[in-house]
């Protein structure tokens, strides 16, 4: 049986834990034809299942990439390895692009310079050849074209030669070589033999640097495979948690996937191939609802945009996107899902239904939500350093740290807990916390919500957990949503509703990032005397009526 938790699954009659996951068609080459993967874990604890899930986890995408299908194309050289060569020729100064040239543009001053060193040159060195002047005189009349055109040419050449005759040898095929050498007919030493060749390897670097000295380009023309794979290796530098990091890839490279089985060459596809008659017609059938479709035509814009941003010598210089993504805005508000606030019934119902919550770590992450009004991320994100119980004014502070970062329009902040007020609420949080804390000895950067603070699955298994415990009164007159967060939008009603709290300490409280905010935030930081938002935080959680509910 299935369990919460992705591929986790549970057995009906002994209660075992094991493991359980679909191949998908396309990769069960991988694990030897394999439909789904399952393992027993042969334990009853759920700590130990979870953590041989994550190993399991591990082991299934350490496989993906063995066999290439880490987003990174097989039989394409990178793009690193390219550039770093190039930049090699560059320094040594015999790159072709570094090179003099001589073309219809050229000016009659060097074409002069060129035929006077030319001829200067072959002149002085038939009479050396002939012994008419000795080595020391020859040497002096080539001394001054050292820095000139013809020698950067001539040195050039010369290079190239060599590194051709070190790949001939590298590359000889030792069998050819030797039916040459028995065969009388061929004479291996003439000028003009060529040595029999396997086949060169074109990841070598020396290849490339032949290739590229001899003129060829060795850059393939960018494909929609390559777009993506520039993006992510970019765009996932940004400062983002490790959840949030997991599910941006994945979500990335699950939208790029779709549209590439729309191109007539797949993954494969040149950019230059790809028209926005084959966007446009894609989005409207994959997307009907206008949000999903815009923020889907972004990622996939990012995508595009990315490769012209970090590759300006292989821009594509046009945008199928374009003028695109917004073209349905004006429908927007007709189609999209809008989320509410909770009414004070609805507030007071997932207030009382939570404490009846057998998992611990949703009891406390429901209860501090209703709290404070903090998006379910920043409370899952708490670590053993940021709840301060033995303070003397006990509180929490949410901040940035490597398993939550703030979203762009957040702000850090140190949020009381009170000791009084008339809602139920507040005064078994603290208990609850307190016991919860004395069971498990975190240490100061330990998530304190462990199983649902980190992970892939992470974020639908607590919304889901904590959507159990919702309760909507109004579906019958209101269309809008009531999710987890919603208690959000509730805090900020109460705020408003409990009255004398500033604006500025208000947004602070809530975590937005205004201008009023910002200046609470620049004055104290997360260090701001607390004593002074005590009242405030009781007057919010005394908010007996908020918000405004048509009936």
């Amino acid at each position: 049986m299935m369990t919460d938790v992705a591929y986790l699954t549970c057995t009906t009659n002994k209660g075992l834990y094991g493991y359980r996951r679909r191949v998908p068609k396309k990769l069960q080459f991988i694990f030897s034809g394999k439909t789904e993967i399952i393992r027993a874990f042969n334990t009853k604890n759920y700590d130990i299942a979870l953590i041989e899930l994550s190993n399991m986890n591990t082991w299934f995408y350490s496989c993906l990439k063995s066999h290439g299908k880490d987003n990174k194309k097989s039989g394409e050289i990178p793009r690193e390895k390219l550039l770093a060569i190039e930049a090699d020729l560059k320094n040594e100064g015999i790159h072709p692009d570094a090179l003099p040239k001589l073309d219809v543009h050229s000016s009659a001053e060097t074409l002069s310079r060129f035929a006077r060193d030319i001829n200067t040159a072959s002149v002085f060195r038939q009479s050396f050849l002939e012994k008419k002047i000795p080595l020391a005189e020859y040497l002096a009349v080539l001394k001054p074209m050292e820095s000139g055109d013809v020698w950067r040419l001539r040195t050039f050449q010369t290079k190239r030669n060599l590194l051709l005759g070190q790949l001939n040898k590298k590359y000889g095929d030792p069998e050819l070589i030797n039916r040459d050498i028995l065969n009388q007919e061929v004479h291996c030493d003439d000028p003009g033999y060529v040595v029999p060749q396997l086949k060169w390897d074109e990841f070598d670097s020396e290849v490339i640097k032949y290739r590229i000295m001899c003129g060829e380009s060795v850059h393939p023309a960018p494909t929609w495979e390559s777009a993506l794979n520039t993006y992510l290796y970019h765009n996932l530098k940004k400062q983002r948690s490790p959840e949030q990091a997991l599910k941006h890839e994945r979500s990335i490279v699950s939208v790029a996937h779709k549209f590439g089985t729309v191109l007539h060459q797949g993954m494969n596809t040149r950019l230059v191939d790809i028209e926005q008659n084959t966007v446009k017609n894609f989005a409207e059938t994959m997307w009907r609802h206008t949000s999903t479709y815009n923020r889907n035509l972004r990622n996939l814009a990012s995508i595009w945009r990315s490769w012209d941003a970090n590759n300006s010598d292989l821009q594509v210089n046009f945008d199928p996107f374009r003028g695109l993504i917004n073209q349905k805005i004006d429908n927007f508000k007709q189609n999209s899902n809008e989320r509410r606030a909770f009414t004070p019934a609805e507030f007071q119902h997932f207030s009382t239904s939570i404490l009846g919550e057998p998992n611990i770590e949703i009891k406390l992450l429901g209860m501090i939500m209703a709290y404070c009004g903090a998006p379910v991320g920043e409370v899952a994100g708490l670590v053993r350093s940021d709840i301060k119980l033995s303070a003397s004014t006990p509180h929490m502070i949410f901040r940035n740290h490597p398993n939550r970062v703030m979203g762009g329009g957040r702000i850090e902040r140190a949020v009381p807990f009170i000791h009084s007020g008339k809602k139920l609420l507040i005064y078994p949080l603290l208990t609850h916390l307190k016991d919860y804390l004395k069971q498990n000895d975190f240490k100061p950067l330990e998530l304190v919500f462990p199983r649902f603070g980190s992970g892939s699955n992470s974020t639908s298994s607590r919304s889901k957990m904590l959507s159990r415990h919702i309760c909507n009164m109004r579906s019958d007159v209101d269309s809008r949503q009531l999710v987890p967060y919603s208690l959000q939008q509730t805090f900020k009603d109460r705020v408003q509703s409990a009255g004398g709290i500033p604006s500025e300490l208000g947004e602070y409280l809530m975590g937005n990032k205004t201008v009023g905010s910002r200046k609470v935030f620049s004055k104290y930081g997360t260090s701001m005397p607390l004593q002074k938002l005590v009242d405030h935080m009781t007057s919010i959680i005394d908010v007996q009526e908020h918000g405004f509910f048509e009936k």
